[in-house]
């Protein structure tokens, strides 16, 4: 890829990413046609990325719960068999963790499906955290 190709790719990203915070923010009916909680955790992304666009960045509390690891760890080690449960128990109790930019929502190569995947930071608190205390486990 050359330089200027490189370039004119990370524009045409980047004008995309804008206008998808400005229909979140604008017309959050345009997802209507999805299902309930993939709808909510990509408008709860979407609404987060928006703010934090506009320089409202949210305040992570830095607590995490026993719940909240095991999601991150079982996101980060996840297939795409286990994308439902895993949007579901996000929908449940994982939306702070999407709020403060550790799990993203990204359509499949296909772009018919949804799938959870963990941010840079994501990984790295996931990491963290299993260094702390491996031993965790949550049952739901």
């Amino acid at each position: 890829m050359t330089n200027l190709s490189s370039r004119a790719y990370m524009q045409r990203s980047r004008n995309g990413f804008l206008i998808s915070l400005w229909v979140a923010k604008h017309c959050p009916e345009a997802f209507s046609s999805l299902e309930e909680t993939t709808r909510t955790i990509l408008l709860t992304m979407l609404a987060s990325q928006a703010n934090q666009k506009l320089g409202r960045k949210p305040k992570f509390e830095g607590i995490i719960s026993g719940k909240e690891a095991s999601l991150l760890w079982r996101i980060q080690s996840s297939n795409s068999r286990e994308q439902e449960t895993l949007l579901r128990h996000t929908l449940e109790f994982g939306l702070n963790l999407v709020r403060n930019g550790f799990i993203t929502i990204t359509p499949d190569e296909k772009l018919e499906k949804w799938n959870l995947i963990l941010s840079p930071e994501g990984n790295m608190l996931a990491e963290r955290l299993n260094a702390q205390n491996p031993k965790i486990q949550v049952n739901y």
